[in-house]
């Protein structure tokens, strides 16, 4: 996702209009108006039959990665949680993107080490990676609720090739507290109660 895509308009004849007049024309305005949209009026927009969120920024945002993603939320906290994970991706590349070029780069062995541990670091959090999503796997296979683990875990390998690129250490931070927070959801089980809340 494009760094000014979050704040990118829709054409003023292609904005959203929630049931409750809410007018949205970017994905920050959704998130805004989502986090002040009761249950009832965001079940007219989600539900088993339609994603009118999702419908609308692929079509009129022209955002297929985002609506991609939109599609896999089950509920509306999954879709506010979603929005400020791709929010987030963006503040991590307007960030990388302003890295003060004026200090003088390190030395061939410094960056020689550096490399090397990044690649340390990488490798650590691929194997973590996997090891969640095979648990996410068989969580899943038994008819558990997996959501909101998986939406945790959506953008991970994005992030590390930001990483890869950036050298930033604050998305490594930023993944592991990511992954910190998806196993306590896998190691969460809900009852049938919550599980149906949560899934409307």
């Amino acid at each position: 996702m494009k760094t000014e895509e979050f704040d990118k308009p829709a054409p003023e004849e292609q904005q959203f209009y929630s049931s409750d007049g809410c007018r949205v024309g970017t994905l920050n305005e959704l998130l805004q108006c989502l986090e002040h949209l009761n249950q009832d009026l965001f079940s007219q927009h989600f539900n088993n039959e339609k994603n009118d969120f999702a419908a609308w920024m692929q079509y009129s945002l022209g955002m297929p990665e985002a609506a991609n993603k939109a599609q896999r939320a089950g509920s509306r906290e999954e879709m506010i949680m979603l929005l400020k994970e791709l929010k987030e991706d963006v503040r991590e590349m307007k960030d990388a993107a302003n890295v003060d070029n004026q200090q003088s780069g390190p030395g061939a062995a410094q960056e020689e080490d550096e490399q090397e541990n990044s690649s340390q670091v990488i490798d650590d959090i691929n194997s973590e990676y996997e090891a969640l999503m095979e648990r996410l796997s068989e969580k899943r296979k038994k008819g558990k609720y997996t959501k909101i683990a998986e939406i945790k875990l959506l953008g991970i390998p994005y992030k590390v090739n930001l990483f890869r690129v950036t050298n930033d250490k604050k998305i490594i931070t930023y993944i592991k507290k990511l992954m910190r927070e998806a196993e306590q959801e896998l190691q969460y089980e809900y009852d049938d109660e919550k599980e149906q809340q949560v899934t409307l």
